[in-house]
C-alpha cells in the first residue's frame, strides 16, 4: 500500500510540473503581440542544432554535407546517435573523420541513454534557439540564420521544411492546401508572392493542415531553447520518435503561433527506410544494412545533384544520385 501511495504522488506531481510548464508557455503565447503581423525582435541571436541518428552513416553523411554547403552562416551541430552493431559505429566515426569540421560533436546515445543525453544537450548556454534535424534530411537550398532568428519568438515557429511547394503529405498520402502565406516586407526579397523561393513568409498554424498544422516537427524546425527544455524537461520519452509524439500532446498550445518559411522549402526528408519500432511511419523499401554496404564500398550521396530539388512533400521518396569517393578507385 505505502508503495501505491508513493508511485501516485510522483505521477501526480509529475503531472503538476507538466502543467505549470504549459501554463507559463501559454501566458507567454498569449501575452505575444498579435496585430495581424509578425513583427520580428532586435537583439543578438545564437542558433544551435541537435541532429537525431541512428543506423544510417551515409544519410547522416549526406545531411552533414548538403547543410555545410548551403547554410550561408551555419551553426554548431550535435549529433546524437545509437549504432546498433560495431560496424555501424565505424561507420559513424568515418562519417565525423570525413566531415572533419569543429562545429559538429558526435555523442553516443548508449551510455546515458536517450533522454538525459538530449537534456544535457538542452542544458543552459550560449544559444537563444534550438532547431532539430533527423539523419534522412538533405538540405537542396541555401539560406542565412542571421535573417531567420530576428522571426523566431516567443509567438512564432520557424519551419525549413516549409514552402508553398508543399501541397502534398506523404504521411497522409493525401494532398494538402497550401496556407494564405504573408510576406515578410521587412526583407526587400519578401513581396508578397509566395512563388519567391527566397523570400520569408508568415501564416498561422492553427490555419493550416497536415504538414501546415504541425509546429512541432523535429524535421527542421527552430525553436526558443528555453521554453522547449522547460517543457521537454517535464516528458517521458526514450528515442527522438517517442520525443515527437510526447511533444504533439501539447501542440495546442502551438497552434495559435505563427509559422514562418521560405517560399521554397530549404530540405526534403528521403524516407528511404525505417529503423525504429516506435511509430509505424511510411517508408520507402532499402535496408539499414544494404545503405552500411554501400558506405562501406566508398559510396557517398551526390548532394549537390539534390540541390534545386522542387519537391511536394515535407517527405518524399526520391532516387538517390551516388558517386564513388576518388579515394576508392573508382568513377
Amino acid at each position: 500500500m505505502a508503495l501505491s501511495v508513493s508511485v501516485k504522488r510522483t505521477l501526480s506531481a509529475s503531472a503538476a510540473r507538466i502543467q505549470n510548464a504549459r501554463l507559463r508557455l501559454l501566458d507567454r503565447l498569449l501575452n505575444a503581440s498579435d496585430d495581424g503581423r509578425l513583427k520580428p525582435m532586435s537583439g543578438s541571436w545564437q542558433a544551435r542544432g541537435l541532429v537525431f541518428s541512428r543506423d544510417r552513416p551515409l544519410q547522416l553523411h549526406a545531411l552533414l554535407t548538403s547543410y555545410l554547403a548551403l547554410c550561408e552562416d551555419p551553426a554548431p551541430l550535435s549529433v546524437i546517435y545509437s549504432a546498433l552493431t560495431p560496424e555501424y559505429d565505424v561507420a559513424y566515426a568515418q562519417v565525423i573523420e570525413e566531415i572533419g569540421d569543429a562545429r559538429i560533436s558526435v555523442t553516443s546515445e548508449e551510455e546515458l541513454g536517450f533522454r538525459k543525453t538530449l537534456l544535457n544537450e538542452l542544458a543552459p548556454n550560449s544559444s537563444s534557439h534550438v532547431f532539430f534535424l533527423v539523419d534522412d534530411i538533405v538540405f537542396t537550398e541555401s539560406w542565412r540564420f542571421s535573417s531567420l532568428l530576428p522571426f523566431s519568438t516567443e509567438s512564432s515557429i520557424v519551419s525549413l521544411r516549409l514552402g508553398s511547394n508543399l501541397n502534398w503529405s506523404y504521411t497522409n498520402d493525401r494532398r494538402q492546401r497550401v496556407p494564405k502565406l504573408v510576406g515578410l516586407s521587412q526583407f526587400e526579397s519578401a513581396a508578397g508572392d509566395p512563388r519567391d523561393a527566397d523570400a520569408l513568409f508568415s501564416w498561422k498554424w492553427i490555419r493550416g493542415e497536415s504538414d501546415w498544422a504541425y509546429p512541432l516537427s523535429l524535421d527542421g524546425n527552430v525553436f526558443r531553447v528555453e521554453p522547449l527544455r522547460q517543457l521537454v524537461s517535464q516528458l517521458d520519452f526514450h528515442s527522438p520518435n517517442s520525443l515527437e509524439a510526447r511533444l504533439q500532446k501539447h501542440a495546442s498550445m502551438f497552434l495559435m503561433t505563427w509559422g514562418v518559411c521560405f517560399g521554397k522549402s530549404r530540405l526534403v526528408n528521403l524516407p528511404l527506410n525505417r529503423v525504429q519500432n516506435d511509430i509505424p511511419n511510411r517508408h520507402g523499401q532499402i535496408s539499414a544494412q544494404e545503405l552500411l554496404e554501400v558506405w562501406s564500398d566508398g559510396v557517398r550521396v551526390d548532394t549537390a545533384a539534390l540541390r534545386g530539388l522542387v519537391n511536394c512533400s515535407a517527405h518524399q521518396e526520391v532516387t538517390l544520385p551516388l558517386l564513388h569517393r576518388p579515394s576508392h578507385g573508382k568513377s
